[in-house]
């Protein structure tokens, strides 16, 4: 198979994306399931980790609405009012119409 010059680029550039954009990203939060301890609390280190994690996976999904209710909770527990107020309102702004959203973003310490 013989590729141009255009598709050789592309190539690389997909397979280089794939190495160090999307594949890391991958494996780092399977590294921080992987560290969950099974049954006990967790850390507050693991917690911002996870975070971290999916503020990562809503900058290539930002239409997940489960994930921006989930790191709404996790600043919540993390006691990050600004992460809260910013989360919230913006997953309000994403869906205006779901109500449990809606609900979270009037008292997210509910």
């Amino acid at each position: 198979m013989c590729l141009s010059r255009g598709g050789l680029l592309l190539a690389v550039a997909l397979g280089m994306h794939g190495l160090t954009g999307g594949a890391s990203q991958v494996l780092r939060r399977r590294q921080t399931v992987n560290e969950f301890p099974q049954g006990q609390p967790l850390s507050t280190e693991v917690l911002s980790r996870f975070a971290v994690d999916l503020r990562a996976e809503l900058q290539q999904h930002p239409e997940d609405k489960q994930n921006w209710l989930i790191l709404g909770r996790l600043g919540v527990v993390l006691d990050n009012i600004d992460m809260v107020t910013q989360v919230f309102a913006k997953a309000r702004r994403q869906a205006p119409e779901d109500d449990a959203i809606a609900l979270l973003s009037a008292d997210p310490f509910f």
